[in-house]
């Protein structure tokens, strides 16, 4: 039997494509780079710290006392996630490589069975195409197995359409709740399910009962997993959330911005990727010679593609007058960051290529022809894998850091031996690097970045950096705080010169010194801030810091300031 006919090889080949694409690990271990936004400055860091015994079992109303002057727990990790019982086993870095691993190979093998199945019509090459291009894309891997499992959860889906349920479909239905993320994905597939199975009940003039309690099991345990963060934007239950300072349609438009511009943590990596422009003059040629040809796959690709284009005008979509209107009746829709539903743009991809290099393989039934697509996938996965870019001498510095560097535990742990109190005596604020490293080193913050957190908080702080935010607006017509306010940072002109305040400001990406700071010191001396560290020195024009020390690494040099 041949390996174009042999689905086991196939399992088999995808797994040596996986080890291709995780081989850097293996040369450089702790120093393997990782994504910076939403990875290493938040989602890892909130995990490890919630993980610890006192906190892992904690009801969630139990305050996270390190983080920002003390926060319930759920704020940090709001369900029993994968990626925290990985962080209850493993130290952060073998969780989180482990997490990332799982995403990227259980993406793979899910997206080549859905292929296999009703995409290539059994053309095991194809179908091993789809699986690369989906599982070993760059995923916001905050939102863990959400769309790895994407394609098993449509399966499932088709199961229940047309009642061939199984109790491996239940189970698997049961399971995906706690193995996803409900903001990113699972509030979608809910509605999208729920149009479904209206549409089914009136085409096919059943109940559909079934297919209701699936949709009604789903959505129970989904709440259920998330319930307090729920609860408490829905009905102010805990705090008032941040989230309603939002200014009107702020959010819509600093996504839409952001969808464009070259931003790592989003999802412009996959609308600059070398397949999503030139894909739709593929579909194009492909779509004609289908339909020439009668092809049955005709319209799912048209669908496909249809999808594809909805995908790209995300810009128009967030930015519309629709959204604004929203947004203005329904407080939810303003606090809601509904470029997240763009994430499935992907799995449309994937299937795009699958559909498309079945039909063209039909045509050229030569086997050599599949054998050079077969191989052609290592190469294509050293290219799609950010951890080759250090190897191939690519441009890696502006979105990733390695682990060990970016945290730094050697130099922190000369912090805090300098400052020589118990480190729940005292709190820090950072300034250049992220709070992330400080909290991931044991240290109390007041500063951080954080996805739901009180609003009478982030008043305080913003009184902290009000004068920056100012002359930062007037100079670069940047208004993030105001917009989201997830970030509670330190902030000066110089940082956001850097090109974003979110990339540290380390040895690879320095900063200007001295910078020349317009905080309000006695503000952040009311946050109860005792220490601030610095990557750059502060010109303190108020006299309201003392330098106490600076420390050097491969990565940093910090300096470490005591407030008067």
């Amino acid at each position: 039997m041949t390996f174009i006919n042999d689905n086991k090889k196939a399992y088999l080949f995808l797994a040596v494509c996986g080890l291709v694409y995780f081989f850097p690990f293996f040369i450089y271990g702790k120093n393997t780079i990782f994504p910076i936004v939403d990875n290493l400055d938040c989602y890892y860091v909130w995990n490890k710290i919630v993980a610890q015994s006192q906190y892992a079992w904690g009801k969630p109303s139990t305050i996270i006392a390190e983080y920002m002057n003390g926060l319930p727990r759920f704020t940090l990790v709001n369900s029993y996630s994968l990626f925290f019982v990985l962080n209850l086993i493993f130290s952060s870095f073998y969780a989180a490589a482990i997490h990332i691993f799982l995403i990227h190979m259980v993406g793979c093998f899910a997206m080549y069975a859905f292929a296999i199945k009703y995409l290539t019509k059994g053309n095991i090459a194809a179908a091993v195409l789809a699986a690369v291009v989906f599982g070993f894309r760059e995923y916001t891997y905050a939102f863990g197995l959400s769309l790895s499992l994407l394609p098993l959860l449509i399966m499932v889906c088709i199961h229940f359409v047309q009642e061939k349920e199984t109790k491996k479909d239940w189970i698997f239905l049961i399971a995906y709740p706690f193995l996803s993320n409900f903001q990113s994905v699972g509030i979608f597939i809910l509605s999208a399910w729920g149009l479904l199975s209206v549409y089914f009940i009136f085409k096919n003039k059943k109940t559909g009962i079934k297919l209701l309690t699936a949709i009604v099991v789903m959505t129970g345990l989904y709440y259920l997993n998330n319930f307090p963060t729920i609860n408490n934007l829905l009905f102010d239950s805990y705090f008032i959330s941040h989230r309603k300072g939002f200014v009107l349609n702020g959010v819509a438009h600093q996504m839409g911005n952001i969808a464009i511009a070259d931003e790592p943590h989003n999802l412009a990596f996959f609308a600059k990727h070398i397949f999503a422009r030139k894909i739709f003059i593929v579909c194009a040629i492909v779509l004609y010679s289908m339909y020439r040809s009668k092809s049955s796959q005709f319209k799912l690709l048209l669908f496909i593609t249809l999808g594809i284009v909805f995908f790209q005008c995300r810009v128009i979509i967030l930015n519309s007058d629709t959204l604004k209107f929203l947004q203005e009746k329904f407080m939810l829709f303003r606090m809601y960051h509904f470029y997240k539903m763009f994430v499935f743009e992907i799995f449309f991809q994937a299937m795009a290529y699958a559909i498309m290099a079945a039909f063209v393989l039909s045509i050229f039934k030569q086997k050599w022809i599949s054998y050079i697509l077969l191989l052609t996938m290592f190469p294509f996965a050293v290219r799609l894998s950010p951890l080759w870019k250090p190897l191939l001498g690519l441009q890696w510095q502006k979105a990733y850091r390695p682990f060990n560097g970016y945290y730094s535990p050697d130099l922190f742990e000369k912090i805090k031996q300098t400052i020589a109190l118990p480190v729940n005596q005292y709190k820090v604020a950072s300034f250049g690097i992220d709070p992330a490293v400080a909290s991931y080193n044991g240290l109390y913050t007041v500063d951080g970045y954080i996805n739901n957190y009180p609003l009478d908080y982030r008043n305080k702080f913003k009184e902290v950096i009000k004068d920056d935010l100012v002359l930062i607006n007037q100079r670069f017509g940047s208004n993030e705080f105001e917009t989201r306010g997830h970030f509670c940072y330190l902030q000066t002109v110089g940082l956001i010169e850097k090109g974003d305040f979110q990339i540290p400001a380390d040895k690879l990406n320095p900063m200007k010194s001295p910078q020349e700071v317009h905080w309000n010191f006695m503000a952040l001396k009311n946050l109860e801030c005792d220490f601030i560290i610095s990557s750059a020195e502060i010109s303190d024009q108020s006299n309201s810091l003392v330098l106490m020390n600076h420390f050097e690494n491969a990565f940093y040099k910090l300096y470490l300031y005591k407030m008067k």
